[in-house]
């Protein structure tokens, strides 16, 4: 199996989740999110996470079109199902 003309298979384990976690997205089924955490900040712990510079600004616009801008300082427990989905995208 390919991906960007390298083959998968002959890959260590830490290229692998390089990859993994670059170029796949996983939208979990069940809880996802730290409860201590505002709505922010559990969609901007995944860039810190992978060193990346944790943009607000761009964050914010993706909640925009989500329709969860709203909830941006609101805790994981107050929100529905579909809310906790679309922060976890």
């Amino acid at each position: 199996m390919y991906l960007d003309e390298r083959e998968l298979y002959a890959l260590s384990d830490r290229k692998l989740s390089h990859i993994r976690s670059t170029h796949f997205a996983v939208i979990p089924q069940g809880i996802s999110s730290i409860g201590a955490l505002s709505v922010m900040e559990n969609i901007l712990l995944p860039f810190s996470l992978a060193g990346k510079v944790a943009d607000e600004s761009a964050a914010s616009s993706i909640m925009e079109k989500l329709g969860i801008s709203h909830l941006a300082s609101a805790r994981p427990a107050v929100l529905s199902g579909g809310e906790l989905r679309r922060m976890a995208i």
